[in-house]
Parts: structure tokens; C-alpha cells; sequence
């Protein structure tokens, strides 16, 4: 077995399932992984009626296995490389990242966080959904941790990190459909006071502390450090070398990096699919945010000469149907570009699209662009 990817997969309720299932696992052998679930004795009984293209590691119960006993899988494999990762995230198709990998993982864990996909279109996750790993850091404890668990993510590379690993985080390769969340804010906090206390923090934390506290900090922690793994190769889709940018420029954001270099990243997803306005609105908008209205009018403007693509994936329609013409409003008043910013907000009011809750706002938004233009119109 060259790079063993192990996961534990629950027998899918339904064909859909089944086929996104069946997706997941073929996108991590195109990457150059052998796909191992690590299940119970009548999961596997299950999966096998299915020829899923996978092997399996017998555990002795069913459900969601501790993660120690899926560590010892994998120790008992004798891989010297191998992987963990959600069964319900695909690999984007970039080919030979196995390979890749394989040849820089010495003393090193690399993580990989998700794009989510649906209604709102490629959004980055918060947490990380897969890890690649030199198997000779790996521990000893799991703290009690499930696969699936709140805050094993997190606790896994620094556990990791303890036992001399140097963690890196890769470029975004995975993408997951939205689905509810396995856990509730009970768990979230019992998990996240289990770290807490295992990172040698004092006293009792709350939810908050653990939610803007905690957590950003191992995020930021994890996302701004050294970059030395390069998976190379270029995704087999447009569209993926398009989620990937966009979700990156999102990211980036997110961990409050210098302006220019978010701006030019959102630019960057936007030359990669010319035929999307998403990467053009997060531009338009982080540009309005940072008070630099004449960019974000131009981007906005720029967004809106695109129009709604006819067969993209996971578009976000809010974004087509008033998004776009709401960043333009916006950064067009404040820029002088009165009669465009009045234009945009009486295109939205008009539209079945305004949602409810904005449209009180929009109209005052065309108020004052009216009375600027009066203003201008009498000077």
C-alpha cells in the first residue's frame, strides 16, 4: 500500500448518498491514495454488498471510532506515510498529491481544510477535514476523541506538533457538501474545556472564549505557518481551480492579511473564471469595507458586465440577483457615482429578488443618492 487514506464510512441510506460516497473515494485514488475505512463488523457487511472502491480495517464495534483506535489501524498497517480524512470530502482532481506528498512529509503533518459547497456558493470551513502525516509522530492518547468530534482537528496537530512533528497547512485540495452539524453547543464546549485544559490554559472557559478565543487562535496559528510542502499539478476542472482560488481569497480575509494581498487573491480567482462574479462582489465588498469605494465601485461594476453563468456549479444567485447591484449602491455613493448608486437601488427594489429584511435599507440608500443628485443638480 503506497500512501494509505483512512476514514470510517457509514453505510449510506440512499442512492444519492451512495453515489457522492462512491465519488469521494474515486477522487482520492485519482489523487494517488489507497482509500482503508476503518469499520465495525456489520458496516463492513454493509459497504461490501456495495463494490465501493475500498479496502477495509476491521474494528471491533460499529459507529464512530475513538480516534486512538483508528491511529492503531493505522500504526499496524506499516505505512510510513499515511492520511486521515473525512469520508465525505472529495479531493479536488489535482493529479499526484499522494506522490507529492509522500516525497516532503518527513517529521511533518500537513492539514487540509475543506471548501464547502451549496446554496451560498464556495465558502472556506473553519475546521481542517484531512491530515497527511509522517506515521512516526503520530501519539499515543486520544483524549477521549471520536472521529467527528468537535475540536479533534484542532488538538490533533498539536498533538502532533508535541511529539515533533512541524505542522504545515496545504492549499485548499478538498471540497464537502453542507449538511447539518454531527454536534451541539454542549459538545462544542465540552470538547473545546478538554483541549483547553490539555494546552495547559487556566481556568473556565466560556463558549465565547472558546469560540472567538481559542479557536481563532489555533486557526490563525495553523494558517500562517511555514509553507514548504508544494503539491503541484493543476485541477482537472476549471471550476475547481476556480472554488480553490475563491475560497483561499476568502481565507485570507478571514486571518485579517495585508489588504492588497486579499484583493489581488479575490483577482486572481476572478481571472481563473471569467465567466463568474463571485471573487469580483468579495473584491467589491472587501474594498467598501476598507473604505477604498472607487475600487469596489469599479469591481462591482465590472461584476455586473458578467451576468449570472449559465452552467456553473454552486453559484451563490443571491449575489446575481441584488449582491452585486447592492456593493455597486453602496461604494457608488460614497465615491461621487451618485446616479449609478440611485439606478442600482431602484433595480434591486424592483426585483422579486430584494429580500424582506434589506429592503428598508436599500430605499434609504436611494434617498440619499437622490438628494446628492439634487444637490449637484442645484449647485
Amino acid at each position: 500500500m503506497a500512501f494509505p487514506l483512512f476514514t470510517s464510512i457509514r453505510p449510506p441510506s440512499s442512492d444519492s448518498e451512495c453515489s457522492y460516497l462512491r465519488d469521494c473515494l474515486n477522487s482520492w485514488r485519482v489523487a494517488g491514495f489507497d482509500p482503508v475505512s476503518a469499520s465495525g463488523p456489520s458496516e463492513i457487511e454493509a459497504l461490501r454488498a456495495l463494490d465501493l472502491p475500498v479496502v477495509f480495517a476491521h474494528l471491533t464495534e460499529d459507529g464512530r471510532p475513538r480516534i486512538g483506535a483508528l491511529l492503531e489501524v493505522i500504526r499496524d498497517s506499516g505505512a510510513r506515510f499515511a492520511g486521515i480524512i473525512n469520508s465525505d470530502c472529495k479531493i479536488i482532481g489535482i493529479p499526484s498529491v499522494a506522490e507529492n506528498l509522500n516525497a516532503s512529509l518527513s517529521r511533518r503533518l500537513a492539514l487540509a481544510w475543506r471548501i464547502d459547497v451549496g446554496d451560498a456558493g464556495p465558502v472556506p470551513s473553519v475546521g481542517f477535514d484531512a491530515f497527511f502525516f509522517d506515521t512516526r509522530t503520530l501519539l499515543d492518547d486520544d483524549l477521549g476523541f471520536k472521529i467527528g468530534d468537535p475540536w479533534w482537528d484542532y488538538w490533533f496537530p498539536l498533538a502532533c506538533e508535541r511529539m515533533g512533528a512541524e505542522v504545515e497547512v496545504l492549499p485548499p485540495i478538498l471540497t464537502h457538501r453542507v449538511h447539518p452539524l454531527n454536534w451541539n453547543k454542549q459538545q462544542f464546549e465540552d470538547k473545546g474545556r478538554l483541549v483547553w485544559r490539555w494546552d495547559r490554559k487556566v481556568g473556565k472557559p466560556t463558549f465565547d472564549d472558546l469560540d472567538t478565543c481559542l479557536a481563532v487562535e489555533l486557526r490563525t496559528r495553523f494558517h500562517t505557518a511555514s509553507k514548504t510542502i508544494c503539491i503541484t499539478g493543476v485541477p482537472s476542472r476549471p471550476e475547481e481551480v476556480f472554488c480553490a482560488l475563491y475560497v483561499a481569497a476568502q481565507l485570507k480575509e478571514q486571518l485579517g492579511l495585508q489588504e492588497q494581498e486579499v484583493i489581488d487573491a479575490y483577482l486572481e480567482a476572478a481571472d481563473a473564471a471569467p465567466t463568474r462574479a463571485e471573487a469580483l462582489h468579495g473584491a467589491s465588498r472587501f474594498c467598501r469595507v476598507k473604505g477604498r469605494n472607487e475600487e469596489g465601485f469599479q469591481l462591482a461594476r465590472k461584476g455586473l458586465a458578467i451576468g449570472r453563468p449559465s452552467n456553473a456549479t454552486d453559484i451563490a444567485s443571491w449575489l446575481y440577483d441584488y449582491g452585486l447591484l447592492d456593493e455597486l449602491a453602496v461604494s457608488g455613493y460614497w465615491s461621487g457615482h451618485y446616479r449609478e448608486s440611485l439606478d442600482a437601488c431602484v433595480s434591486i427594489l424592483a426585483s422579486a429578488a430584494c429580500p424582506p429584511d434589506e429592503r428598508e435599507r436599500i430605499a434609504a440608500n436611494a434617498r440619499f443618492a437622490l438628494e446628492k443628485l439634487i444637490a449637484t443638480v442645484n449647485l
